[in-house]
């Protein structure tokens, strides 16, 4: 009885450690294939205020992606099994209207960008575990419009929209794509103050169009600025890690703009507002 006793006692736990044996590696065993566990620090993104955020991976044999609430990693890094060797990253926070199309992150036909913060990184993993600390980065431009030259209570019907040759972002190295870009300005609600956010571009290929509405209420250009020549004058830079805003004057009676780069500050003041 007490050999039976044994005998069952060691099937007991043969069985329990059976799953963990077949999930794992020996030091018998190549490591090369075995996971390699990354665990990602996502409080930056928290800190800054943001809520949720898309994160994808693609190695040589997969692609993985997952909207997260980051609420869930305040207290613990965010977790993947990946193969050894090199993989990619991207976590991506703003998300509203922008498209997923493959490896890029598009802009719609007719509509601003998205206030999309970034972290994107190639690694390489070599042995079981592997760190990472997710950065969000501004990968958007703020364009503030203000109209000066009314008159007192002069009103106008009058509305703005930026044409440009970059509509889309790679999503693992945060590189402008090409393609047509074309937003309109929303009215802050103050007389004479519009906004847009413009997708990081390759150069400064920018129109900007003052509209009017014809007889069928459609926007028709009756004025164009040469935006992306006052940026190349005044040296803006479109390869920085976070860009610049910028403020363009445009007076209403004459039609004349200036252009002022807006110094980077790094706060929280573009986290979940509706552009």
């Amino acid at each position: 009885m007490r050999g039976c006793f044994i005998r069952g006692h060691l099937l007991s736990v043969l069985l329990m450690v059976a799953p963990l044996l077949l999930c794992s590696c020996t030091v018998k065993e190549d490591r090369a294939v075995c996971p390699c566990y990354t665990f990602v620090d996502l409080s930056s993104y928290i800190d800054s205020g943001h809520k949720t955020a898309l994160v994808t991976v693609r190695s040589a044999s997969q692609i993985y992606s997952e909207e997260i609430d980051l609420h869930n990693y305040e207290d613990s890094p965010y977790e993947l099994a990946l193969p050894k060797g090199t993989n990619h990253i991207s976590v991506v926070s703003g998300l509203k209207n922008t498209h997923i199309k493959s490896d890029s992150l598009v802009t719609p036909y007719g509509l601003a960008s998205d206030a999309l913060w970034v972290y994107n990184e190639k690694f390489i993993c070599e042995g079981d575990e592997h760190n990472l600390t997710a950065v969000p980065r501004k990968n958007f431009c703020m364009l503030t419009i203000i109209v000066i030259g009314l008159m007192p209570g002069q009103d106008y019907d009058f509305s703005f929209r930026v044409k440009a040759d970059c509509n889309a972002l790679d999503l693992y190295d945060s590189k402008a794509l090409e393609g047509e870009f074309y937003g309109a300005a929303t009215s802050s609600g103050t007389l004479g103050l519009f906004s847009i956010c413009l997708p990081r571009q390759k150069n400064n290929s920018l129109l900007l169009d003052i509209c009017d509405h014809n007889v069928d209420r459609a926007m028709e250009a009756v004025h164009t600025i040469d935006l992306g020549g006052m940026l190349t004058e005044d040296g803006y830079d479109w390869t920085r890690a976070d860009l610049l805003d910028v403020n363009v004057t445009v007076d209403y009676s004459s039609m004349n703009a200036s252009i002022e780069i807006v110094k980077w500050i790094d706060d929280d003041k573009y986290i979940d507002v509706e552009i």
